[in-house]
């Protein structure tokens, strides 16, 4: 199975991952306000837009690693603060970073090393360390 071919699977099997883990999180998109997380609720072309950008952010922040990561940290500052004004909460990054580990896990099976997990793991923190930092930023 391909990520890049499967990018939109990936994203739906994540986003359904991530409220698994965290249900609160649904109540910061206006469409998940007071609504069950069901079928209906999964199947939001806003939400499933939302997942696939999310995935393509991540994918994005990988590329500025290194040379560019200066820029890449006022990017996630900047998006730290927009999603602060959401309602996101600093709880909400830990489960979003295992839901992403999980559905690597799954659709890379045994492609996935320990080594991989573990550069994962530490990207998806330090990526995760700029967005929660930001909500003290003044």
């Amino acid at each position: 199975m391909s990520l890049e071919k499967d990018s939109r699977l990936f994203s739906f099997t994540w986003i359904h991952s991530y409220f698994d883990l965290e249900p609160r999180a649904a109540t910061v998109f206006s469409f998940g306000k007071g609504e069950a997380l069901d079928e209906e609720f999964y199947k939001s072309p806003r939400l499933l837009r939302h997942a696939s950008h999310y995935i393509n952010m991540v994918d994005r922040a990988i590329n500025l690693l290194g040379p560019d990561i200066e820029i890449l940290t006022d990017i996630l500052m900047e998006l730290g603060e927009q999603h602060y004004k959401f309602g996101v909460e600093a709880s909400y990054y830990p489960p979003m970073g295992q839901a992403l580990i999980k559905t690597l896990e799954k659709f890379l099976g045994n492609d996935f090393t320990p080594e991989m997990k573990n550069a994962w793991l530490e990207t998806y923190q330090a990526l995760a360390y700029d967005m929660i930092r930001s909500k003290n930023r003044k």
